[in-house]
């Protein structure tokens, strides 16, 4: 799996399917190129990154693809997507996820489990992220690789605290992603 880079679009390489995923070509940007500070969090060789904006300025997208290239990069990777309620991160968050995700690479999608699993043997969980229906208690045991969380003004501090001490996996950069919407 490898990252290409072509006039500033940001790519993903699949091997051996050799799929391209890229931003989606839109109107306003017909070829797919990730706006410069998208294209910062996407070069940020930083452990925890943060993905600040206000509405439409593509930062679920930008959040999404990164956590899929972590996905791709290493094999049988474990990743964690979160926000506070599972209805909004089911409708926003993880629908920008798979709608960026080819269908050929998605092997599993178990919607009661809430495990997306991939060609490579990596495997997504989503979950809702709300402390008051124990959001702590449902990652304690999580041997992670790679966790996203969006909105992450919404979750409480000790959660972000038990995701960190569940980054350890094997062979993954374990990393953390965050989208925090700046109202300003």
């Amino acid at each position: 799996r490898s990252e290409r880079r072509h006039n500033n679009q940001f790519q993903i390489l699949t091997m051996p399917l050799n799929i391209d995923i890229s931003y989606p070509k839109t109107a306003l940007n017909p070829e797919g190129n990730p706006l410069p500070y998208q294209d910062a969090f996407h070069q940020s060789k930083t452990k925890y990154r943060l993905n600040a904006g206000g509405f439409g300025t593509g930062g679920t997208t930008t959040i999404c693809l990164e956590l899929l290239k972590e996905l791709l990069k290493y094999e049988n990777n474990y990743g964690l997507l979160g926000r506070k309620d599972l209805g909004e991160l089911k409708s926003t968050t993880l629908k920008e996820f798979l709608d960026l995700t080819p269908k050929e690479i998605i092997t599993d999608h178990n919607k009661q489990d809430k495990i997306v699993k991939l060609v490579n043997g990596s495997q997504l969980f989503y979950v809702n992220m709300d402390d008051a229906i124990g959001a702590v208690d449902k990652i304690k045991s999580l041997n992670l690789g790679v966790a996203c969380i969006d909105q992450l003004e919404e979750i409480d501090e000790t959660i972000f605290l038990a995701i960190k001490g569940r980054l350890r996996r094997a062979n993954s950069s374990k990393n953390f992603f965050g989208r925090y919407r700046d109202w300003e």
